[in-house]
């Protein structure tokens, strides 16, 4: 009767009641409160994953679409999916794990306890790898088991992989304006000469004296896109049935004698280029004077050589009379070259197909009045240029090639050398254009012919022309030349240049040499927008789907199994253990699980110890802290030893 009322004072201890414990037979778990709460979380764990699918479906639905606040929200979320991804798969697999194990020990043929091993420690990546070491009875369970588990960070990488952004480029076609460089010089006439060429001179000088990156640039400081020397290898086809060989434009290599013209052709009506976005690219046709120089030779007087020259190569006499010096009237101001051409003839018409000559002479030396001349063959360079504008970049040359749709015929003719007085007013203000000099300075035109392209006004005196070489003469004059030439083309309106404008022509009566052409321009408008990564897409889409059926399985297995959980809980170690006498653990109780069990149990202490502590060989089992419900510390014989042998 003692030991029955000890007993139950015991058991009231661990308890907490002893109507805690059931007293007779009971059913396995019934659907209470608690049941119904369990399996709707459950429940819920299992639709988890379809918020990845979802997830990759709003995605997909992104793809092409510009981008936007809803847009970032999504990819907000995706990048989330390295953290939650991770959380869900091993919730889930967990469950699955477990589920599988305990469904497989409640059927008739049970399992072996090699395989009950690696899933019951499968419930994370590392528990089916120490498992898979540690058991190896079942080498290719465990590695199934670990290839599912490695879907867990390829899947969270992939959610934050799904959405990029690209640049979608739709095009269209608009009709722009750029200046024809065949038009009149606004010099034409003494009345044009008077109103405009102040602006003319402005214009040339202010290209002369621009930095050095700004003669290097593809366009002028109007924004202008120049246009570059076509080479001597792409001015002819490789036969009459062969298209002409485009050049291409490197920019960052160009010089300032890289371009035919420090100025450029005028662009307009660009509406959409200040959208950052929004890229024009159309072809335009134009044309500039080449100077082909042979030296005639150097320190040559005024009074004897270059006369006989003059002579014998066929120039007017009545120009040559007043083309060495030119001078200010009434000053002494001149400059330090001149310019002469064979065009003043009467019987000029019946020589249409031949090349104007034009004679360079620049003064030598400061110190007598002998010049270096040069005998120019200029031919007109038609080409078709292929201009790329952006709101970044400006306009500019990117390829050109021979035009195949000249203006003039033959193509080597170009307007200004068949008018006149148009040619005989271009060389008699060209050497002034710069700006007068006395008779011991180098005009800078002088200067950047020889070579001074930065700071051609930076020299002062006039340096010897010997060991420059031709080639470089001629480009340099070509550059020189149509730089003036065109900025007497409308003068007036050069700086009326914005891309974006409509052109705005000037009165006709003022000689302005306007003349403004249509091209049509693809117009291309890129636009930042979402794409699908379809590879990543796939990824998730199939890892998510593996677990969906890890998780639909895992809920319907865990609904299946009658069985109660045992696995995995220290309360299961209590269940018919012989070294619990009963008035630890009461009798029965064996449909509990093991959460159940151990919520009853809370109170009970066991632990690991020898329960022969005074046999020759020990036991090892778990027991009861009888030590620790007295109060006192554990006995020390029953601790288990290392070098003691155990049963």
């Amino acid at each position: 009767m003692g030991l029955l009322l000890r007993g139950e004072i015991l058991i009231g201890e661990i308890l907490g009641t002893k109507d805690d414990w059931p007293t007779g037979p009971s059913q396995i778990e019934k659907r209470r409160l608690g049941w119904y709460l369990r399996f709707a979380g459950e429940l819920g764990l299992t639709i988890l994953p379809i918020s990845f699918i979802i997830l990759a479906i709003l995605a997909a639905k992104l793809d092409g679409q510009p981008l936007s606040n809803y847009g970032q929200n999504v990819v907000d979320a995706t990048r989330l999916g390295p953290s939650i991804y991770p959380i869900i798969f091993t919730a889930v697999a967990s469950r699955f794990y477990r589920s599988v194990a305990l469904w497989t020990a409640a059927r008739p043929r049970g399992i072996s306890i090699g395989a009950l091993e690696q899933l019951l420690g499968s419930q994370s990546f590392a528990g089916t790898v120490v498992r898979l070491l540690e058991v190896r009875t079942h080498i290719i369970l465990g590695l199934l088991i670990f290839s599912t588990w490695a879907l867990s960070p390829v899947g969270g990488q992939s959610s934050s992989r799904l959405i990029e952004t690209a640049s979608n480029v739709t095009t269209d076609t608009a009709t722009i304006y750029h200046s024809s460089t065949d038009g009149v010089t606004a010099l034409i006439s003494v009345s044009g000469k008077a109103v405009n060429q102040a602006a003319v001179n402005t214009l040339y000088s202010a290209s002369l004296l621009a930095s050095g990156l700004q003669k290097q640039s593809r366009s002028d400081m109007w924004s202008r896109p120049k246009i570059p020397h076509l080479l001597p290898a792409y001015r002819f086809p490789p036969n009459s049935t062969t298209e002409y060989t485009w050049q291409h434009v490197d920019a960052a290599a160009m010089q300032a004698d890289s371009y035919a013209s420090l100025l450029g052709i005028k662009v307009q009506g660009l509406r959409d280029l200040a959208a950052q976005n929004t890229y024009y690219n159309f072809t335009a046709e134009a044309s500039y004077a080449d100077f082909d120089c042979a030296l005639v030779g150097h320190d040559m007087p005024i009074n004897a050589s270059i006369l006989t020259f003059l002579n014998a190569s066929d120039y007017e006499p009545t120009l040559r009379a007043n083309m060495f010096v030119p001078k200010q009237p009434n000053a002494t101001e001149r400059s330090s070259f001149f310019m002469a051409a064979d065009v003043w003839r009467w019987n000029r018409a019946g020589r249409l197909n031949s090349a104007l000559h034009v004679v360079y002479g620049s003064k030598s030396t400061n110190a007598n009045d002998v010049y270096s001349l040069f005998n120019c063959t200029v031919h007109n360079v038609a080409v078709e240029l292929n201009i790329g504008c952006s709101a970044a970049d400006g306009c500019g040359v990117t390829r050109l090639r021979l035009s195949q749709n000249a203006t003039w015929s033959p193509p080597t003719l170009m307007a200004w050398t068949q008018a006149n007085p148009g040619i005989t007013n271009l060389l008699s203000a060209f050497p002034l254009a710069a700006g007068f000099t006395d008779r011991y300075s180098a005009s800078p035109t002088d200067n950047f012919v020889r070579g001074a392209t930065e700071f051609p006004y930076a020299v002062w005196y006039p340096s010897a022309w010997a060991g420059v070489p031709l080639a470089d003469v001629s480009r340099r004059l070509t550059a020189a030349f149509n730089t003036f030439f065109l900025a007497s083309l409308d003068p007036l309106q050069a700086t009326n240049a914005s891309v974006t404008a409509d052109p705005r022509l000037p009165d006709p009566s003022q000689d302005s040499g306007a003349d403004m052409r249509t091209a049509t321009a693809t117009v291309a408008i890129a636009t930042d927008v979402y794409r699908l990564n379809r590879a990543w897409a796939g990824v998730l889409l199939a890892s998510t789907g593996i677990l969906m059926v890890m998780a639909v399985l895992g809920l319907v297995l865990r609904a299946v199994t009658a069985a109660p959980d045992i696995f995995d809980y220290a309360s299961s170690l209590t269940r018919e253990n012989p070294h619990l006498p009963p008035d630890y653990v009461p009798p029965g109780g064996t449909a509990m699980g093991g959460a159940e069990r151990a919520r009853r149990l809370r109170g009970l202490r066991v632990q690991i110890a020898d329960v022969a502590p005074r046999d020759d060989v020990g036991y090892i089992a778990l027991t009861s802290a009888t030590g620790a419900r007295q109060g006192k510390a554990v006995e020390t014989e029953r601790m288990v030893r290392r070098g003691r042998e155990y049963w």
